[in-house]
């Protein structure tokens, strides 16, 4: 993973208080992985997966991935 792409998450998480693992998450979604797979990646179920996803778009503020993706790119 870039630089750049770490220090975004990090900033985002210290704004919206992502816990690790949901940072872990949506760097995976933003990677282009599916659930099922961040689940097999994660050792983790996809209803694990999509609990944590629903987190963060709640923190984020957003309804969707790509608006998370977004944040996570520095889009407003």
């Amino acid at each position: 993973m870039s630089a750049p792409r770490l220090a975004a998450l990090a900033d985002l998480a210290i704004a919206t208080g992502l816990t690790p693992r949901e940072g872990e998450v949506l760097l995976a979604l933003a990677g282009g992985a599916t659930p099922s797979q961040i689940a097999r990646e994660l050792a983790i179920s996809r209803r694990t997966v999509h609990k944590h996803l629903e987190h963060v778009y709640r923190k984020l503020g957003v309804t969707h991935q790509g608006a998370a993706t977004a944040r996570l790119s520095g889009v407003p």
